[in-house]
């Protein structure tokens, strides 16, 4: 009597049902559930086109939801102008915005290309809206905060620090074989620690300049500052291609010019 209990009949529509082949109206958990599996899976096209994350899809698809097809036209024919020969664009996004754009029906019925149209929304939202390099958007963040001080005394005071310093190194030991020389990766993770310091241990004095009140310590230290230190110790540490003038006229192997001596 156990086994006839556990062993009830099942009928074709409940097999159908467990192998997601049929639908019944009196389920709509279910119709939901299939619903958002298949968005799901659109999002997750559009997130390997892209790379995007979920965050800038969520944002996207609130920006598409405003946008006209004549604008996403006009969008795309200007990503289209920009990007086309662009090794670094991702190829099929390419390939949609060519197919878009050259299908004229979708302008002429565009109630019959809903899904497509749709798509492109998406696509213009996230290439207009956030940079199209994944690369770039995982360091850089599309929004800005106007609040955040970014050209303080203690970003130039450590920028000019290591401006020179870099400058300095590299230049003294680039006639050296083997040559030795600092990146400015090295100076972007030694600024971080000092600007913490700096944080903690500077008093917060302001002085008046011209007018404009400058704090010597504006309190956190934070990413535009670090940015601004990374950039300016990025463009010292690069030598000038006339380095080796001087070299060249003093040393007697080469013009043995010894009143060259005196430009240094």
């Amino acid at each position: 009597m156990a086994n006839e209990k556990n062993d009830a009949p099942v009928t074709p529509t409940e097999v159908g049902r467990t192998q997601g082949l049929l639908t019944d109206e009196k389920l709509p958990a279910d119709a939901h559930t299939h619903e958002i599996s298949r968005l799901d899976s659109e999002e997750q096209v559009f997130e390997s086109h892209l790379n995007v994350t979920e965050d800038d899809l969520i944002e996207a698809k609130a920006i598409a939801a405003n946008l006209t097809l004549e604008g996403v036209q006009k969008m795309m024919k200007n990503v289209l102008r920009i990007h086309d020969r662009d090794p670094n664009f991702p190829h099929s996004v390419l390939m949609k915005i060519h197919e878009f754009l050259d299908n004229e029906n979708v302008f002429e019925n565009p109630e019959k290309h809903e899904q497509i149209i749709w798509e492109m929304k998406l696509e213009a939202a996230l290439i207009t809206n956030n940079s199209p390099y994944s690369e770039v958007r995982a360091v850089v963040d599309n929004k800005d905060d106007p609040n955040l001080p970014c050209g303080t005394i203690r970003a130039w005071t450590i920028g000019v620090f290591f401006s020179v310093f870099l400058a300095f190194i590299n230049q003294l030991f680039s006639i050296r074989q083997p040559a030795i020389s600092i990146e400015s990766n090295v100076a972007q993770l030694l600024a971080f620690p000092i600007g913490k310091a700096w944080e903690k241990l500077m008093p917060n004095v302001v002085f008046t300049v011209f007018g404009h009140k400058l704090p010597l310590n504006p309190g956190r230290f934070n990413k535009k500052e670090h940015m601004l230190i990374a950039i300016m110790a990025n463009t010292a540490k690069s030598l000038p291609y006339t380095q080796y003038i001087v070299w060249t006229q003093v040393l007697p192997q080469y013009f043995n010019q010894p009143y060259a001596k005196r430009l240094v």
